[in-house]
């Protein structure tokens, strides 16, 4: 019955990579531009349009992954890449909407990720008054 139960698993059993969708995968990627406003009011929303590089019309804006202080923030981009991408390897640049809001006033510094070669990150730097 044992060797019966072998023989029979043996047969049914199938490569994992045979027709089965892995799902997405998620990548940090580097920004290459912000723009947004100098100064805000309390309590409101600015937008930051934040670009940043994927490495083919497969990736998608994901999230931003945020650390750091209230004051300070290093933000970094989150791409997301689906399917099979081997079909269009031409890198692109795609463009998502950051949105900063704060219920103090005050100076404040968003840091946006632009690569990060073991300890020589480099950011674009934006500054924002609140008042």
């Amino acid at each position: 019955m044992f060797f019966f139960l072998i023989v029979i698993g043996g047969i049914t059993a199938c490569d994992v990579n045979d027709n089965v969708d892995n799902g997405p995968q998620y990548v940090y990627v580097a920004t290459t531009g912000v723009t947004g406003p100098a100064t805000a009011a309390i309590n409101q929303e600015v937008t930051f349009n934040v670009s940043f590089k994927v490495d083919n019309n497969c990736g998608t804006f994901h999230s931003f992954y945020e650390e750091g202080s209230v004051t300070e923030r290093t933000i970094t981009v989150l791409a997301q890449y689906y399917g099979d991408c081997s079909v269009d390897p031409i890198p692109a640049t795609r463009t998502a909407p950051y949105i900063f809001k704060s219920s103090t006033a005050g100076t404040f510094v968003l840091k946006f990720r632009v690569n990060n070669d073991g300890n020589s990150a480099s950011f674009i730097t934006q500054t924002i008054v609140v008042s």
